[in-house]
């Protein structure tokens, strides 16, 4: 099967909806229902589906836990190293 898109899993932000939930952990290895957030995404699409993520907040937990888990998975992983506070956002890069 050919895939034509890639998922993008946002896990940068530092979750600051989610209060002291967040304080220690990225918000994307929180967890509902015993199963962990961004477990639930992944295992909801196809396996062929490359996927990008997004780290920022507590960044290194989530790329720790996606290369112990998904090893046969295609993913990329972003920095964003403006997570936080004015000017921050998706888009922001590095100037080289």
């Amino acid at each position: 099967m050919s895939t034509y898109y890639k998922l993008l899993i946002t896990t940068s932000g530092i979750g600051s909806r989610l209060g002291e939930l967040t304080t220690y952990t990225n918000k994307a290895l929180l967890k509902v229902d015993g199963r962990v957030i961004i477990t639930s995404i992944i295992d909801s699409y196809d396996k062929d589906v490359p996927i990008v993520i997004t780290l920022g907040w507590c960044g290194d937990q989530v790329k720790t836990y996606l290369l112990k888990n998904y090893v046969h998975r295609d993913i990329t992983f972003i920095t964003v190293d403006n997570y936080n506070g004015e000017g921050s956002g998706l888009a922001w890069r590095r100037s080289s």
